[in-house]
């Protein structure tokens, strides 16, 4: 097919995402009269259409969004070993370390992929894991990121997982009283939301790295609702692609770091189409 034909259905599927995108979030925000909902599901507490997430919907259930914690070490650095929250089998029969940095990377917004976005996972764990002897868990919750081009919903199901996240910690650190300040978060996206949300309630959380930090449902929150330099000691965000067409993208532009680096001016970058499509993940929107 004529390359020039393919840029054209790139930028008309982008487009036509933006647009459906722009439209769930302004009927959202104008359903100003709905009735308020809420869900509560135990141990995490409930979760609301109230003020500051008025204008999501509600989250899904922990049943299905099924956050998962995957742990990798030197011990096994090819294989995942789930360690699953309140269980002291799966934290006894696993690598976990309490004397060294724990790291823990959340992936994204998925839309339609069965596989969560985790080539970058990969990388980064072998990485980190060749530099220095760590803990390295990954949170995978692609059952609540995947939600096809309804990134709203996609957004309040960050909100569980984020409780997901802070319950895991805490019950991690009342077994093996491990401190949060030796605690790393990496968040893309969407996960860049979780680990804000819940660093926000973890006292002392060591340090969070926020890679292009979601836009869709969190840019116009209270700092107590989004990603912020409140969030951990240290808060550093790498910003890559703030615009994917019209001054508009999928991830906020301005500082909300203790620190925030820019390469190449943070909106796009360079070799990167604005919008890659392929046809076995459908669309993805990152070029980070």
């Amino acid at each position: 097919m004529d390359h020039d034909i393919i840029g054209v259905y790139r930028r008309v599927w982008t487009f036509l995402t933006i647009y459906v995108q722009l439209t769930l979030s302004t009927l959202a925000a104008g359903a100003s009269t709905r009735q308020e909902e809420e869900l509560c599901m135990s141990p995490l507490g409930c979760f609301s259409t109230a003020p500051p997430f008025s204008h999501l919907p509600l989250p899904w259930h922990r049943d299905v969004i099924n956050t998962k914690f995957l742990l990798r070490t030197r011990s096994n650095p090819d294989e995942d070993h789930q360690i699953h929250s309140g269980n002291m089998t799966s934290l006894m029969t696993s690598n976990f370390e309490d004397k060294v940095k724990t790291y823990i990377s959340i992936h994204g917004f998925t839309m339609f992929s069965a596989i969560p976005d985790t080539h970058w996972h990969f990388e980064f764990t072998k990485r980190l894991l060749e530099r220095e002897n760590a803990n390295v868990f990954f949170v995978d919750w692609q059952g609540g990121s995947r939600t096809g081009v309804d990134a709203n919903q996609a957004a309040s199901n960050v909100r569980v997982v984020a409780a997901e996240l802070v319950y895991f910690c805490e019950w991690l650190q009342n077994q093996t009283g491990v401190s949060f300040e030796s605690f790393h978060l990496v968040g893309f996206s969407f996960g860049s939301q979780v680990a804000g949300l819940a660093g926000g309630r973890l006292n002392n959380l060591g340090r969070i790295t926020g890679l292009d930090p979601a836009a869709f449902g969190f840019e116009d929150n209270p700092p107590d609702a989004q990603l912020d330099e409140t969030d951990a000691v240290f808060v550093d965000v790498i910003h890559t692609d703030g615009e994917i067409i019209a001054g508009w993208g999928p991830s906020i532009k301005r500082p909300i770091g203790h620190v925030d680096f820019y390469p190449n001016g943070g909106l796009n970058q360079p070799g990167c189409d604005p919008c890659k499509f392929d046809f076995d993940y459908v669309v993805d929107f990152s070029c980070s």
